[in-house]
């Protein structure tokens, strides 16, 4: 193995094979290039990156690098990071976060930009005229004193009186390197508004959390509940708004999901009269209420907005709805409400947005593999695979499991029934049972499978479930037991998001993945297979890319540092023989369909730890 010294590292010594990661990237990543980059949680992924960036940088490789993290609290290491290099960055999130006028208000995100439109072209808005008058060294330089980015908000509006969101937008050509949210490059609307002049020829894209590119619903979708657009008709007719839409938004109000529908139900846009024109006329609607209803200088925008806060979210659902390759979908939410979504169908964005810049980094413990790059997303580019294992870099994810097949039950949609229930069900109990301290969390492949399967849970005394509140707080009721099943659906909020760690350990200790979590079958997932079939690639990429990295996601909550050991369970007789289970790289210690077997396993493994 080489080592090579990185005399500027900000650090005082680089943890295993980050200098290798560097020089290699350095040297090999190039115009062109999509750099997919697979390194565990711990490695120090931000600083690795960056600091081969800026060598590139510096040698005239790329002008600028543009950053994009999944939420605004995954946007305060970069700017750590950033500040020990002494790169020139700006940094980009919800504008209605951003805005010191409303900062701390209760006002929609979609009801947002209506009243800000409306308070700038009245002229009550002094944050925004100050925005051309500063320098951007000057605001680079006030940028570059925060640590975190509640704390750029702030000092733009209160040191310097001007509006940190169109303040930011301003140093993009200015800045070396540009932090910014999913939304500002996966939405196609958002990033014509913002960056559409913006010549990126010369710009690499860094994406982080690069695994969330699979679900492209969640990542470029929008989704209203019905119950929104009813409260929508009631603010239309107080507002006496004409009656065809009116016409249109009770139509929209009408729809419905039949019992029994699983996922996602396909409606035809044709069918509820949404267009271009239909949608210019809401947006135009809304804005002029709110204007109409700002013109008293007295008047207070939280009470404004309140007025016309669904009818907002409705003109941004239609206008993200009418897009080229978006389809419209019911489903029912956690609770009694439907959800209309609209959705692309397609891989096609994605495949733009790669095409739009000089060079591509995909970065995650567990990105897209290199066939659903160039068979689903269709990328054209030459894609470089690091895995910094190679270069000496621990996978705890691997060395850190036991990894058990339990072929005792499948999850098969043929074959479910309740008997495979109350296998799935012994499962649970079997494994709390004998299990130690600690969080035993249950993955199930959705919510549907959940519930069937807990109806015949009796045995468990402390169980949490995946439900609509805050992660905070479901992180706080499961501390509050020594042992808890935590129940969770695969590809969810908490399987690829929760963090349940005390003194730098994590908490969950079994993982027990029910089944394979392909996506599930419905008009949705059927459309996406269709289109990927159509251009040529092959659907079946799409669903074994999604069911691998789903599991791995959830396996990576139990293994967050060299400290983390984790009991794995895949229970489902298909990860015999399936193409799945090699492309885990989990080490597989145990095979078995008896109960009797898991709890031996179970209770050895809780002996060791």
């Amino acid at each position: 193995m080489f080592c090579i010294e990185l005399g500027d590292f900000p650090y005082q010594r680089p943890r295993p094979g980050q200098a290798e990661f560097v020089r290699f990237v350095s040297s090999r990543f190039g115009v062109g290039d999509v750099l997919v980059f697979s390194a565990p949680t711990g490695f120090g992924k931000t600083i690795s990156i960056l600091y081969s960036l800026k060598i590139l940088l510096d040698k005239g490789v790329f002008d600028k690098v543009l950053y994009v993290v999944r939420t605004r609290n995954e946007i305060d290491p970069v700017i750590r990071e950033a500040r020990l290099l002494g790169l020139r960055f700006a940094v980009l999130y919800s504008a209605r976060r951003m805005c010191p006028v409303v900062r701390n208000s209760s006002i929609s995100v979609e009801g947002f930009w209506f009243i800000c439109n409306a308070l700038t072209i009245q002229g009550k808005c002094p944050y925004r005229s100050r925005v051309d008058i500063l320098p951007q060294p000057v605001v680079a330089s006030a940028i570059s004193s925060c640590r975190d980015h509640v704390c750029i908000a702030k000092t733009l509006a209160n040191n310097l009186g001007v509006c940190p969101y169109f303040s930011s937008i301003n140093l993009f050509d200015y800045a070396q390197l540009f932090v910014a949210t999913y939304p500002y490059i996966f939405k196609e609307r958002i990033w014509n508004s913002i960056f559409g002049d913006k010549d990126v020829s010369r710009t690499v894209l860094v994406i982080d959390e690069a695994h969330n590119l699979l679900n492209i619903g969640g990542v470029a979708g929008e989704s209203i509940s019905i119950n929104s657009v009813r409260d929508a008709v009631k603010e239309a007719e107080s507002l006496s708004v004409d009656s065809d839409t009116i016409e249109f938004l009770k139509k929209l109000s009408s729809l419905a999901i039949e019992s029994g529908v699983r996922g996602y139900k396909h409606i035809d846009k044709s069918i509820i009269g949404l267009d271009k024109t239909l949608v210019d006329k809401l947006e135009a609607t809304v804005f002029n209420s709110m204007t109409r209803l700002l013109r008293d200088s007295d008047a207070d925008v939280e009470k404004v907005e309140k007025l016309v806060a669904s009818l907002s979210k409705v003109a941004n659902f239609a206008d993200v709805a009418i897009q080229e390759d978006y389809e419209l979908f019911l489903a029912r939410g956690l609770g009694e409400d439907v959800l209309l979504s609209a959705m692309p169908i397609s891989y096609e964005f994605l495949r733009k947005t790669f095409e739009r810049f000089a060079g591509i980094a995909l970065m995650s413990a567990t990105p897209p593999s290199n066939e659903f790059l160039r068979n689903v997303v269709r990328v054209s580019k030459n894609v470089i695979r690091v895995d910094v294992e190679d270069f000496g870099a621990k996978n705890f994810l691997k060395e850190n499991t036991t990894a058990v097949i339990f072929t005792g039950a499948t999850t098969s949609y043929r074959l479910r029934g309740e008997n495979v229930y109350r296998t799935y069900a012994n499962i649970v109990e079997t494994v709390y049972r004998f299990s130690g301290k600690g969080v035993i969390m249950a993955v199930y492949p959705s919510y549907e499978v959940m519930k069937s399967i807990l109806r015949y849970v009796t045995n468990v005394d402390n169980m949490v479930s995946e439900g609509s509140e805050p992660l905070s707080e479901i992180v706080e009721n499961v501390k509050r037991f020594d042992k808890v099943v935590l129940n969770v659906v695969a590809g969810g909020r908490l399987s690829e998001g929760i963090e349940i760690v005390v003194d730098g350990e994590s908490l969950i200790k079994t993982v027990i993945v029910v089944g394979v979590p392909y996506p599930q079958p419905d008009d949705y997932t059927n459309a996406i297979a269709n289109e990927i079939e159509k251009s040529g690639g092959e659907s079946i990429d799409y669903f074994r890319e999604q069911a691998t990295i789903r599991i791995l996601q959830a396996v990576g909550r139990a293994v967050r540092s060299d400290k983390d050991y984790a009991l794995v369970i895949l229970a489902d007789r298909r990860y015999l023989g399936n193409s799945i289970t090699p492309r885990l790289g989990l080490r597989i210690r145990f095979v078995t369909k008896s109960l009797e077997d898991i709890a031996k396993v179970v209770k050895m493994f809780y002996e060791q730890l």
